[in-house]
């Protein structure tokens, strides 16, 4: 049985799903019976010639992307003609699956595929069957700001709700696979088309564990993407509690989506005058020594189907102070490392991270068997093709 796969690898974005597409793709395309192919955003994307696009096609080619592809991407060919050759490519298959939520993605694919079998792989709920869901997600910050990101994200849910209500109407797509059970309840698809959530549906980069520091120093760390929907507003409200009881400093990586945003942010730093440093972006190595030497990940996140920051912190020999969501519930419920307190518990939150900074934490044993069966993005890809293949027998 063979499978095309159409993949959304980012290319100007870079969160912990692009990631997790990546190294899927990497594995997959080792195999005689997938054919790798990028998503049709990713196709608009390199044909609007964005800066830096020459080294993502490389870096497309090493992962594995059917090579006709990648050089047709390069020429500069028209999108009519790239999609022909996709047409070409996915005739052999006898299924094929999608790594991204947009609805837009599905109806091209299908065009593709034409009748043969279409799964989609799930990170995300890509709409919301509760507004009250919705709204404590992304109305975070300063009132215009909130009101307008609630706002959009209302328009945007209702138009994906229809535009996939008509694609499973329309027997468009088949069948899903999620990375969780959050993503298909939170939107109420489980209700509409069959599913499966793979496990293990996420893992970190084995290096990880090996940068463990037996000398913890008494710092936190909070690294993201650094949007309202994240808890970056709420970073410095948390620490201005743990300050007044000591004066622990707490480090934040990753980027701003906006120069907005990151202004709100140091404000709120200048104005609580607490002792939070930001760090900028930093990746690989670099940023795991100072996750693995801080003795807390302080994540007040309100929007995941499967955190890898959690993940990554505890290979990384750090415990995490987090909200209890749907997702960090399903996910690390019995993971006695993961500390959850309620939603929006700013006292809550900085006391128990408190009481991690004031004592010497060891990783239990569970959680390091926990994170055995996540050390392995081979594992999971095995487990993606797998959940797609044995969907598509029973069609």
């Amino acid at each position: 049985m063979k499978v095309t796969l159409f993949i959304d690898f980012g290319i100007i974005e870079n969160t912990g799903g692009y990631k997790r597409n990546l190294e899927v793709s990497k594995r997959l395309a080792k195999r005689d019976d997938v054919v790798v192919l990028p998503s049709l955003r990713n196709l608009k994307i390199f044909l609007n010639q964005h800066e830096g696009i020459s080294s993502k096609i490389k870096e497309l080619r090493d992962v594995g992307v059917y090579g006709e592809v990648i050089d047709a991407i390069g020429e500069g060919m028209e999108l009519e003609r790239i999609t022909d050759i996709y047409r070409k490519v996915s005739r052999e298959s006898t299924i094929a699956s999608i790594y991204s939520n947009s609805s837009e993605e599905i109806i091209f694919a299908h065009s593709i595929v034409e009748n043969k079998p279409l799964c989609l792989q799930l990170q995300l709920q890509p709409f919301y069957k509760d507004y009250g869901t919705l709204f404590k997600i992304k109305f975070r910050g300063p009132l215009p700001r909130a009101l307008k990101a609630f706002s959009e994200a209302v328009k945007d849910s209702e138009y994906q709700r229809t535009r996939w209500l008509h694609v499973i109407k329309e027997r468009m797509l088949n069948f899903v696979i999620s990375v969780s059970e959050t993503p298909v309840k939170l939107s109420g698809l489980d209700e509409m088309i069959p599913y499966r959530v793979t496990v293990p549906s996420n893992a970190f980069d084995s290096y990880i564990t090996r940068l463990r520091s037996e000398e913890k120093e008494d710092y936190a760390v909070y690294f993201t993407r650094l949007i309202p929907e994240k808890g970056i507003f709420e970073i410095p409200r948390i620490w201005k509690r743990v300050n007044q009881k000591r004066d622990y400093r707490i480090y934040v990586f990753g980027n701003f989506s906006s120069e907005y945003d990151r202004d709100v942010f140091e404000k709120s730093v200048r104005r609580l005058n607490v002792n939070v440093e930001y760090l900028g972006y930093k990746e690989g190595t670099e940023l795991y020594r100072y996750i693995s030497k801080g003795k807390v990940t302080v994540y007040p996140s309100h929007y995941d189907s499967f955190s890898l920051v959690i993940l990554e912190s505890l290979a990384a020999g750090t415990p995490v102070t987090t909200y209890d969501i749907e997702a960090t519930r399903e996910i690390y419920s019995g993971v006695k490392d993961v500390l959850r307190v309620q939603e929006d518990n700013i006292g809550d939150i900085a006391d128990i991270t408190l009481k991690v900074l004031n004592k010497e934490w060891f990783i239990d044993n569970n959680t390091d068997k926990f994170l055995e069966l996540r050390s392995s993005w081979e594992t999971v890809a095995n487990a993606d093709l797998e959940a797609i293949k044995k969907f598509a027998s029973t069609l």
